[in-house]
């Protein structure tokens, strides 16, 4: 008898406690927007306005392979002419050896021409298990009409495999 009335009190103010809260919670909440009714919204970007989908956007995608490649020699080769009208942009590029024995270390730099200047992406590939050493890399480049892209490839090889270099991305029509 005695150990209920130690607990009584205690149980009686943490019930009351909660009622209290409880009921601050229902009838102080109140709708996010009281004036006016709810806010109608529009949804503007719809499966046919996505970039992916964008029937103005001309898909590029370009491989080529380089090789003879000695330490410290660079090789340099256009891999692609941007046609006239048109302006390209690439997003992804990558490289890799065509040997699963392969173990030499790449540097690649695209370049690509933008009004007066040049742009550059350089990345690097180290050895990697088979298929050989390769790495993709996201980026955005640009290239003007009638310009071209380089691919350089510099390696630390002694008698290096071929070594293929890739970009994809898009051409859009210049007015």
């Amino acid at each position: 008898m005695k150990s209920l009335r130690f607990f009584a009190p205690r149980l009686l103010a943490g019930f009351g406690t909660l009622a209290l809260v409880a009921s601050i919670g229902l009838f102080a909440s109140r709708p996010a927007h009281t004036v006016g009714g709810p806010v109608p919204v529009t949804v503007s970007n719809t499966v046919q306005n996505r970039d992916s989908d964008n029937s103005a956007r001309q898909p590029v995608g370009i491989t080529t392979e380089l090789s003879s490649l000695t330490p410290g020699q660079i090789i340099s080769k256009i891999i692609y002419t941007v046609p006239a009208n048109k302006r390209l942009v690439i997003e992804m590029a990558s490289v890799g050896s065509q040997s699963s024995t392969d173990t030499n270390r790449y540097r690649i730099q695209l370049s690509t021409t933008v009004g007066t200047g040049v742009s550059y992406a350089i990345f690097s590939a180290a050895p990697s298990p088979a298929p050989g050493p390769g790495v993709c890399q996201p980026m955005r480049l640009y290239a003007d009409p009638g310009t071209v892209v380089f691919a350089d490839l510099l390696s630390n090889a002694n008698n290096a495999p071929d070594v293929a270099v890739s970009f994809s991305g898009y051409l859009v029509d210049l007015p």
